[in-house]
């Protein structure tokens, strides 16, 4: 997991201890909502630089 995984999936549980009623439960769920995507983003893109393998990325290819 990366940095950028670690510090969506801290915010999620950050705000899940928020108590919320009335409208701000809409809002707290979007919020949520958001932060699910912006993980289901990084965890795409991951996996896509992993399938990739080395140097199709600019990782380990060879250096100048």
């Amino acid at each position: 997991m990366n940095k950028i995984q670690e510090e969506i999936d801290q915010a999620f549980g950050l705000i899940s201890n928020i108590a919320v009623s009335g409208p701000a439960v809409d809002v707290m769920f979007s919020a949520k909502q958001h932060l699910r995507q912006a993980s289901d983003l990084v965890s795409a893109l991951n996996e896509k630089k992993d399938s990739a393998g080395p140097g199709k990325t600019g990782e380990g290819g060879p250096t100048k």
